[in-house]
């Protein structure tokens, strides 16, 4: 159970349960903080977690007309890709991603998407952490790159962030999302009958949670969580999660929220994201799924590679890319720029992997610095 697999969480972020916090949502709540804030760094017993998004978003009519009006007789225009998955989730065909996790802890774990643009394309992204080493994987490429010094462009290891958002909008309804820093003053609750709201102060932002207090269980149901101000990105106030499909679980050991719906500023809806499942695995599992891709062995989710280039960004590494008169691999000098990586990986199946944007998008109201 995550409860149990998550040790000393009492000293995992300087919030502690006052001896007059009596109330019953102020206690689960602050339990469930810690829990969150240590979420994966004290996790014992790695886990496999497979969710699915749908990106919902559809801008207006008149916006789409503008969209149509400046790519009509340009092909290569940028927004072309754009206008098209919007034009296809206006006929009712959403953009679906299926993502599996496998989380050892923050030095092990593997992020696998499968995305579908309508009913024929498809495409896979899959980044993982083998302790030093980092690395990402689509159908025609490999990279691999020194976790601590990356090259521009290939700074995997921050995923790991993004898998933590993730982890803590499904496992804990929301609790501690996006939140880096220090909170500037303790969490504030208020409650009226089963209906209960906390707020919280951190780095010029102000968060408010709305949810149901369950006295049966002992345990909350966030309904609702929502951007109440913020000093730096005042464009995302009013944003929210809102949460649903709640249910008991046995591995978590409390109630998960089993469906979040993100929504803009202005009430839109942007993103649906569904928890398919979760459970626990053996550290082989881990090994097995987090270990740099080969073409000497299956891949255990991918099977035989069939990849056209190997880049290796390590200092002094090869790297190797298929000639096109021979098929063999052959030793290149020099790895390709990141934009011609992307460039042939298709620029126009990547730009519809954001599949976690909301780890980005949320994350960046606490951080310093850059995103």
């Amino acid at each position: 159970m995550l409860r149990m697999l998550i040790i000393a969480w009492v000293t995992s972020v300087p919030v502690a349960t006052s001896a007059s916090a009596a109330d019953d949502v102020e206690t689960w709540f602050l339990r469930l903080w810690n829990e969150s804030r240590a979420f994966p760094r004290e996790l014992s017993q790695p886990l496999r977690f497979t969710y699915q998004t749908r990106e919902l978003y559809v801008p207006s009519r008149e916006q789409l007309e503008e969209m149509r009006s400046q790519v009509e007789g340009k092909p290569d225009h940028p927004l072309r890709h754009e206008l098209g998955l919007y034009e296809q989730r206006a006929r009712g065909e959403f953009t679906t991603t299926t993502v599996e996790v496998i989380l050892g802890d923050p030095m092990y774990w593997r992020y696998s998407a499968d995305s579908e643009f309508g009913s024929e394309r498809r495409i896979y992204i899959d980044r993982g952490r083998d302790g030093k080493a980092v690395w990402s994987l689509t159908a025609g490429q490999l990279n691999i790159a020194d976790a601590a010094t990356p090259p521009e462009g290939y700074g995997y290891a921050s995923y790991i962030d993004e898998i933590r958002v993730m982890a803590q909008m499904f496992f804990f309804q929301g609790i501690g999302i996006g939140i880096s820093e220090e909170l500037q003053l303790p969490p504030s609750f208020t409650r009226n009958g089963p209906h209960w709201t906390a707020t919280i102060s951190a780095a010029g932002s102000v968060f408010r949670y709305d949810g149901l207090w369950d006295d049966a269980l002992g345990e909350g149901r966030i309904q609702v969580w929502t951007v109440v101000s913020s000093e730096r990105f005042p464009d995302t106030v009013g944003e929210r999660l809102v949460f649903g499909g709640h249910r008991a679980d046995s591995v978590s050991g409390h109630v998960v929220s089993g469906r979040v719906t993100q929504h803009t500023s202005d009430g839109s809806r942007d993103r649906e994201y569904s928890l398919l499942g979760c459970e626990q695995v053996t550290p082989e599992v881990v090994k097995s799924a987090t270990q740099i891709p080969s073409l000497d062995r299956d891949d255990p989710k991918r099977g035989a590679l069939s990849v056209d280039s190997i880049y290796d960004h390590r200092s002094g590494a090869p790297s190797w890319a298929r000639s096109p008169d021979t098929g063999q691999f052959v030793r290149t000098s020099s790895p390709i720029r990141r934009y011609d990586s992307l460039r042939l990986a298709g620029w126009v199946t990547l730009a519809g992997l954001v599949v976690i944007a909301v780890a980005v998008r949320l994350a960046r109201l606490t951080r310093t610095g850059s995103a």
